[in-house]
């Protein structure tokens, strides 16, 4: 997966791809039923692949940097879920490096 900075301050790797609903909550730090109402609202734009709801990587990008928190604590669970997130991918690159050693 591709790292691409939203913005000099906020460098999410989420790359160019799709989420389901349950995988950009875990990125965003919001719950499930935020980001189905927001794509209720059309806040959030979705494509529909094989019947499943998806969201695109660069919607969840404009959310989190358009659209910042409003309460402190959704501040720190977003905050919480980012750093979660590149953690997971920094591990998911030291592993693909042992790999190649490895091999």
């Amino acid at each position: 997966m591709t790292a691409i900075p939203a913005t000099p301050q906020q460098d999410l790797p989420l790359g160019d791809r799709f989420y389901t609903v349950d995988e950009a909550a875990d990125i965003t730090g919001l719950k499930p039923m935020t980001l189905w109402g927001y794509l209720a609202t059309k806040k959030l734009m979705r494509t529909k692949i094989g019947g499943t709801t998806r969201i695109r990587a660069s919607e969840l990008r404009k959310l989190i940097v358009d659209d910042p928190p409003r309460s402190e604590r959704s501040a720190k669970r977003m905050q919480k879920a980012r750093a979660a997130r590149v953690e997971q991918v920094e591990s998911d690159k030291r592993k693909k490096a042992a790999r190649k050693a490895g091999a």
